[in-house]
């Protein structure tokens, strides 16, 4: 009777064993799965990410004197772009004359990809007025 009872106790103890191995197993597996999941910024994110980030650059004095150069060194540009986009995202900055439309040249991203663009116009510095229209490319890489 004694053995009976305590034979009764050891399955006990493995039912509730694999009970906990699987709440761990199942667990372990949504975690992995919650992990993988990143949450992709909208449309409205994307343009209100590049809407302040030209007026970023508009107020900069330093950025915005580099837009109006008559060389400018855009890598500057880039590199304050770059700092500010979310991973998973490329970008191309455009500096052009006013006249002129402000196209992008070359896409490097896949095809049936949406682009998404935004401009500025940064107008003058206190020597001189020559405006630039400042434009952002960005798709998804």
């Amino acid at each position: 009777m004694y053995w009976c009872g305590e034979m009764r106790g050891k399955k006990a103890w493995l039912r509730i064993l694999e009970a906990f191995i699987a709440i761990l197993l199942v667990s372990g597996v949504l975690i992995v799965v919650y992990s993988r999941v990143i949450q992709k910024p909208g449309k409205e994110d994307i343009y209100n990410l590049e809407t302040s980030i030209l007026e970023e650059i508009a107020e900069n004095s330093s950025l915005r004197d580099e837009v109006l150069k008559e060389m400018p060194e855009i890598s500057k540009i880039n590199d304050f772009v770059q700092k500010r986009i979310p991973p998973g995202f490329s970008f191309r900055v455009k500096i052009c004359d006013v006249e002129v439309i402000c196209q992008l040249d070359d896409y490097l991203g896949e095809e049936g990809k949406e682009i998404y663009s935004d401009e500025r116009m940064i107008s003058s510095v206190l020597e001189r007025y020559q405006p630039k229209i400042l434009k952002i490319f960005m798709w998804e890489a």
